[in-house]
């Protein structure tokens, strides 16, 4: 009920005046990823501590993204900024209320070696949790790094949109969609805004999956949506070629179900009348699952174990980084809650495999 609460809160259905238990609704707006912009709407009592560490966060954060632009524009290097950041910047009422672990950016895969060395001169160092089985051999499991300053802002530097490279065809027509925003008289790229809710969407469901999605994933997609004079055409013929057809019809159905968000009834036709064949769309443990055994299959037993040891046991700095929504729990609770999320998988995989 409380998450319903959060959700009647954003879009206004709900006073705060009115509500019971306060306490239990201010958590769940933390956990759901929108604390500081429900306070930044609200002034809830219960949500200021939580608002003034998010608001000085996104300062620091706002200032390293402006000292990397400035970096990446003297070396001459193209970068396109990610989800938070441009989203917090660009339709967002409150920026500081767009609450992020950390910075993204998209670059490209022949400049990532320049660029990592730009943000290492601006010191930054590789984050202590980054996976070294991975990072050595098996670049196909591997989509970005990270990094992260003394004054503990993260960095993930993409060379790829998605984790897996199955779920995108092409990137090319992403680096074509572009737009400027200006931070400080400093110009940005972003996504356009029907790029961008293509790749959160995608992001969304086959990146991460929907049990891991939060409030604050939505409310993306709703402001993308209610914000942008958006080109329906052009993200439901994007989607189908691209095999996104289910993500985007998720996402939109679960933001206008939690907030409310604006979406013409024609869009959900037109998407309906796409069957996607995406075998990662309909079938995405099994997917998962055969990817992990095509890449175990060339190793020895012992490489074998260490990266299934460090699936199913990663760092603890991992663990805070990857479950940060949950930060209250002990590790212990996160471990375990990993390991049935993985048994969940795989017993999916079984089942999803005998349907193909």
């Amino acid at each position: 009920m409380t998450v319903e609460q959060v959700c009647h809160i954003l879009t206004g259905k709900l006073d705060p005046v009115e509500l019971d238990q306060v306490e239990a609704v201010a958590r769940a707006a933390i956990r759901q990823g929108v604390g500081s912009f429900v306070f930044q709407m609200t002034h809830l009592p219960a949500l200021q501590v939580h608002a003034l560490r998010q608001t000085a966060k996104y300062a620091l954060q706002r200032r390293a993204a402006k000292d990397i632009q400035q970096a990446l524009d003297n070396a001459q290097l193209p970068a396109i900024w990610l989800k938070g950041i441009a989203l917090a910047e660009t339709i967002y009422p409150f920026a500081q209320g767009r609450e992020m672990l950390d910075l993204d950016l998209y670059v490209r895969r022949e400049d990532i070696d320049k660029i990592l060395q730009i943000v290492e001169q601006l010191g930054y160092t590789p984050y202590r949790s980054e996976n070294k089985l991975f990072q050595e051999n098996d670049l196909a499991n591997i989509h970005h790094t990270t990094l992260v300053d003394d004054k503990h802002v993260m960095l993930e530097v993409h060379w790829r949109l998605l984790k897996l490279i199955g779920f995108i065809p092409n990137e090319h027509w992403f680096w074509q969609q572009t737009m400027s925003f200006e931070i400080d008289g400093i110009l940005f790229k972003t996504f356009t805004p029907e790029a961008h809710l293509l790749y959160l969407c995608a992001h969304g469901l086959l990146h991460h999956t929907a049990s891991e999605l939060l409030i604050r994933h939505y409310l993306d997609v709703h402001y993308l949506a209610s914000t942008s004079a958006l080109n329906w055409t052009t993200i439901i013929e994007q989607a189908a070629i691209l095999n996104w057809i289910h993500p985007v019809k998720h996402m939109l159905l679960k933001s206008q179900a939690y907030l409310e968000t604006p979406i013409p009834a024609s869009v959900f036709t037109q998407l309906q009348q796409y069957d996607s064949e995406d075998e990662a769309v309909h079938y995405p443990a099994a997917i998962k699952v055969e990817k992990l055994r095509a890449e175990l299959k060339p190793r020895d037993w012992l490489r074998r174990l260490q990266i299934i040891w460090r699936i199913m046991f990663p760092p603890r700095a991992y663990m805070r980084k990857r479950y940060a929504p949950k930060y209250n729990q002990p590790l212990v609770s996160l471990y375990l809650s990993r390991l049935i999320a993985q048994m969940r998988t795989v017993l999916q995989a079984i089942v999803q495999r005998r349907r193909r």
